[in-house]
């Protein structure tokens, strides 16, 4: 488990921006396009290190999956909202040019691994359903994001007449909520005791409000009714973290970058 940590945290440090040419290179004639997502698979699914019940495991395998097909897609987005915000978004995409979609999304799940091995419940293995619950959350939190489902959506308003979608920040993370709510209704996840229809509508709450301010959680009356609070505060936290870590090894690369070329 420390060895993929450790492999997912300097694939992020060796991130740059995806060509066409690069793609096709990385993609391998074995079972997954990415390599890296499929031994993060591979440690999820093995018993000697995790425990967890097969339904979860196939949800892992069903979000992981939907950001192997894509791995060209950014962890960033413009939101259209005004011109002050689109610019400093903007700027910030820059600067996480390099970070695709699949790797801040198992950033933030390792993230999340880390915080769980650090509770009283780990040892030495991770197990059960409320774990695995935290971690689909950290690897889907962003789904709304895949090229796949903007077009979805641009298509939709094109349709309509209603002209390129304006999004927000609160509507990517719907949108993240509608793509694992299909993966769950798909494979008929999580709707057998009520236990289990309790953590999935956690995970989707989840997944909806990350991007609302946290103080404002104690607010959402359905929030607090699923008893999701805690689950959302962490996926809050480790995306939060992910990000500033990236974005200071984005900007210590763009420093040394000028640098070289003062230098040459």
């Amino acid at each position: 488990m420390d060895e993929l940590l450790e492999t997912i945290a300097a694939a992020r440090e060796n991130a740059q921006p995806f060509t066409p040419r690069q793609a096709a290179l990385m993609a391998t004639n074995g079972e997954w396009n990415v390599p890296l997502i499929g031994q993060f698979w591979s440690v999820l699914n093995d018993p000697q290190k995790c425990n967890f019940p097969s339904a979860y495991l196939q949800i892992i395998c069903s979000i992981l999956r939907k950001l192997d097909a894509e791995p060209r897609t950014p962890s960033t987005i413009r939101y259209l909202k005004t011109r002050q915000r689109e610019k400093l978004q903007f700027d910030s995409e820059n600067r996480l040019l390099g970070i695709p979609l699949f790797l801040h999304s198992l950033d933030v799940a390792a993230w999340v691994i880390e915080a769980e091995k650090k509770t009283k419940e780990y040892s030495g293995k991770l197990a059960g359903s409320y774990c695995a619950a935290n971690i689909i959350v950290a690897l889907s939190h962003d789904l709304g994001k895949l090229n796949s489902i903007l077009n979805e959506k641009i298509r939709f308003y094109e349709m309509d007449k209603k002209g390129p979608p304006s999004i927000s920040v609160n509507q990517h993370a719907l949108y993240s909520r509608q793509v694992l709510e299909r993966v769950l209704v798909g494979g008929h996840f999580l709707e057998g005791s009520s236990r289990s229809r309790e953590i999935k509508e956690r995970i989707l709450l989840a997944i909806e409000v990350h991007h609302r301010p946290v103080w404002h959680f104690a607010k959402i009356e359905k929030l607090m009714q699923a008893r999701a609070e805690d689950m959302a505060k962490l996926l809050v936290k480790a995306d939060h973290k992910t990000r500033e870590t990236e974005t200071k090894l984005r900007e210590m690369i763009d420093i040394i970058e000028c640098i070289n070329r003062q230098d040459a």
